[in-house]
């Protein structure tokens, strides 16, 4: 089943696309999704903005760049960014982005599947961000990126995590489904999606196997996108103060005892040896 995962998600994305495309396009300005995007977004960077805003300029590898949402801030900080999408309508977008941003001169943009592109390097910053889970093989394609990171590296990589992700989305699975979830840790759903919930432990193992070191591993997204969305006002999105209180919100839920094994996702980076 595994080996139909890239085939599922882009039969998934393309229809996304197709239905939903103002959703599918979140950096336009008019998207009903950008203000929820941009949210995520900010959960993210509160995890690894040191690593996104280093000071020298890096060479960076955008592993499914998507529509550019992190090739085109790396690349006004400076940062030379090579993207790399299999899904063409993302990748369209991402084209119109850069170059609406005027920064192509530094984003390179091309089409290839992960587990077969070249990928080039060496590079001092790898993100894997919302990619690995959706593969057929996680470790595998982690052992396929960390050997272009160039010495002192990182690679960071979120997932799906278990069993947190399954808590905040199981519409349209039935019982006998949801039994076969629990039982393979992983969403299979013909021509829709392919998904392996994975769990912090599994997540560092990933990493230590494809040779780097754990130095950062954290769940996110036990509100904004997670099982405890119900308490969002996604009318107030836009409002940073608002913002505020839900990373903060953030932080006091992953210190709770019970409520921090639950994230949305996981956020781990790896960095190769000197």
């Amino acid at each position: 089943m595994s080996s139909n995962a890239v085939a599922w998600n882009l039969a998934g994305l393309n229809r996304g696309w197709d239905e939903y495309p103002d959703w599918m396009d979140f950096l336009a300005e008019d998207s009903p999704g950008r203000a929820f995007k941009a949210m995520q977004t900010r959960l993210y960077r509160d995890v690894i903005g040191d690593l996104l805003d280093a000071p020298e300029p890096m060479r960076v590898l955008d592993a499914a760049c998507g529509i550019g949402r992190w090739a085109i801030p790396l690349a006004h900080a400076g940062h030379t960014v090579v993207g790399i999408d299999a899904c063409g309508p993302s990748l369209e977008a991402a084209r119109r982005h850069v170059a609406g941003a005027g920064v192509g001169d530094r984003v390179t943009l091309r089409d290839g599947d992960i587990d077969s592109a070249d990928l080039g390097g060496p590079y001092d910053l790898i993100l894997a961000m919302e990619l690995l889970c959706y593969l057929p093989d996680p470790a595998a394609t982690a052992a396929r990126l960390a050997p272009t990171l160039a010495p002192g590296g990182h690679l960071v990589m979120s997932v799906e995590a278990w069993p947190g992700a399954l808590l905040a989305d199981p519409g349209g699975l039935t019982p006998a489904e949801l039994t076969e979830v629990v039982r393979t840790r992983t969403i299979a759903v013909e021509n829709d999606r392919f998904v392996r919930l994975l769990a912090a432990d599994e997540v560092a193992a990933i990493l230590r196997g494809a040779g780097l070191d754990v130095v950062r591993s954290e769940g996110l997204f036990r509100v904004l996108d997670g099982p405890l969305m119900g308490c969002v006002d996604p009318e107030r999105l836009s409002d940073r103060a608002y913002g505020d209180d839900l990373l903060e919100l953030e932080r006091t839920l992953g210190n709770d005892p019970d409520l921090a094994p639950l994230p949305r996702a996981h956020l781990a980076v790896g960095r190769r040896a000197r």
